[in-house]
């Protein structure tokens, strides 16, 4: 868990083995790439 939260995991692992998570990073990402900000770690 640590590892995802960190950014240390890789997005093809996370849609593997967390898809329900990389989903919601994936999506998050996209809103804020809609609206003109750049995502925070």
């Amino acid at each position: 868990m640590k590892a995802m939260t960190q950014g240390t995991v890789s997005y093809a692992w996370a849609h593997k083995h967390h898809s329900a998570w990389h989903h919601e990073v994936v999506e998050r990402e996209r809103t804020l790439a809609r609206d003109g900000r750049a995502p925070s770690a």
